[in-house]
């Protein structure tokens, strides 16, 4: 299999130099640890982002709304590729004169709380 040629090429003096120190850092448990307190930080904002009442996170049928709702805090919080108005489920609107799209109107029930959310994962 693949995995086991590469733990084969692992052994050639060349490619383990430069590789071994990043695997040993990968596979380390100090990156476990960090990989547990980032999963424990995405779920916590997850469940904030999921309480929020905007109807894209709403479910209904044939709809995974779970994870729609893990997709966006995931790019928020890992990939660090988000959007505001995407978070708060507002597709933008084309305008007439200009043919350009402008964003769409904020939500008053829980704008304030998608700027902390993002916010809070961004910094």
């Amino acid at each position: 299999t693949w995995m086991h040629l590469l733990l084969e090429l692992m052994c050639i003096k060349p490619f383990g130099k430069s590789v071994l120190p990043a695997f040993y850092a990968i596979t380390g448990s100090e990156t476990r640890k960090f990989i547990a307190f980032l999963s424990l930080v995405i779920a916590g904002c997850f469940q904030a982002y999921w309480s929020l009442p905007i109807p894209e996170n709403q479910p209904r049928g044939g709809y995974s709304h779970l994870s729609h709702s893990f997709s966006r805090i995931f790019q928020l919080g890992i990939l660090g590729d988000y959007d505001v108005y995407d978070l708060e489920g507002i597709d933008p609107v084309l305008d007439n004169v200009t043919f350009g799209l402008d964003e769409g109107d904020e939500s008053k029930r829980y704008h304030d709380g998608i700027q902390l959310l993002s916010l809070f994962m961004a910094s």
